[in-house]
């Protein structure tokens, strides 16, 4: 093909509005056009082509990938960071410094790395954007576990690994799920720069779209992109309802002022006693909230054994 009958060629598709094949068509000259208006396509036959499907499996493999890989380095990080001060004032601004380097930037530095373009420079460079959100509500979870509660499990006994499993993990796990959420969020966006450099997903409309100028392209990638981060961020609001326990999320029941003891003794009749944040099982939690009341004097609900006191008695 001569240089002017590409540049007809491509004009046909901007200017004129024709599709690729289109143009393809007329020029081979499978399809006579004689005087016929452009051919102008509909948005959703756009949208849900044939290579739907292809361009979907792609991005979720670029998004959940990395972002499997992003949890698996992250959370240690996290906990690392939470327990050493040391390890926390290199970890995070590391973790930050990476967040803020332009993707197509990061992109061309990895093709440079491993010496290939595709899905593994850009699962890499979705990897390396995912850490910070993930080891930053880490750490931030875990300094917000209250103290009594790590001292109460030390009390039963528990040895510091214990501690981390079975208490504070539970308790910074809606910290941990955000920051996990936060991540897959920014991954869909980033994912879709990823096609310039053949990594495919919906980024390879957009990239086809501002190749020829063609706004029904560019949207039919934007929008499933838009569409699949309030899918992923919908889906994680559904899985920390179903993981957290029910105690750990903000309960009205235990608002200052809303008639506490009353509506708490009233809400767990005929259930056990220690259950005291209403979660269907005695754990640590429960017991968090004991000592929170411990010496308190009568008319608190952790007085379990009613003599007047929240001490030992009500732990038994």
């Amino acid at each position: 093909i001569g240089a002017e009958q590409m540049i007809a060629l491509n004009a046909a598709v901007e200017l004129d509005g024709k599709s690729f094949a289109a143009a393809a068509q007329e020029f081979t000259g499978a399809k006579e056009r004689t005087g016929s208006a452009p051919e102008r396509r509909s948005f959703l036959p756009v949208v849900f082509g044939a290579d739907f499907g292809r361009l979907t499996a792609q991005h979720l493999l670029l998004v959940f990938a990395s972002l499997i890989a992003s949890c698996i380095a992250g959370i240690p990080l996290g906990i690392w960071a939470a327990r050493s001060p040391a390890a926390g004032r290199i970890i995070l601004p590391a973790v930050g410094v990476l967040q803020t380097i332009p993707a197509l930037a990061l992109l061309a530095c990895l093709i440079a790395v491993t010496n290939r373009i595709g899905m593994l420079p850009a699962l890499v460079a979705l990897f390396l954007y995912g850490l910070l959100p993930i080891v930053r509500n880490t750490v931030t979870g875990l300094k917000d576990v209250a103290r009594g509660l790590k001292q109460a499990g030390a009390a039963l006994g528990l040895r510091a690994a214990q501690i981390l499993w079975l208490v504070e993990l539970p308790v910074a796990a809606r910290s941990i799920l955000a920051g996990v959420s936060t991540s897959a969020v920014i991954n869909v966006g980033t994912a879709t720069i990823a096609a310039f450099i053949g990594a495919g997903g919906y980024g390879e409309r957009i990239v086809a779209g501002l190749a020829v100028n063609d706004s029904t392209l560019l949207l039919a990638g934007a929008l499933p992109a838009a569409a699949l981060a309030v899918l992923i961020e919908g889906g994680f609001g559904l899985l920390e309802k179903s993981l957290v326990a029910a105690g750990l999320h903000p309960d009205p029941l235990f608002v200052e002022g809303n008639g506490v003891i009353d509506a708490y003794r009233a809400a767990t009749r005929g259930r056990t006693a220690a259950d005291l944040n209403l979660d269907g099982r005695v754990d640590g939690a429960d017991l968090g909230m004991l000592l929170g009341e411990w010496g308190a004097g009568a008319g608190n609900f952790a007085d379990l054994n009613g003599d007047g006191v929240v001490n030992g008695a009500d732990l038994g």
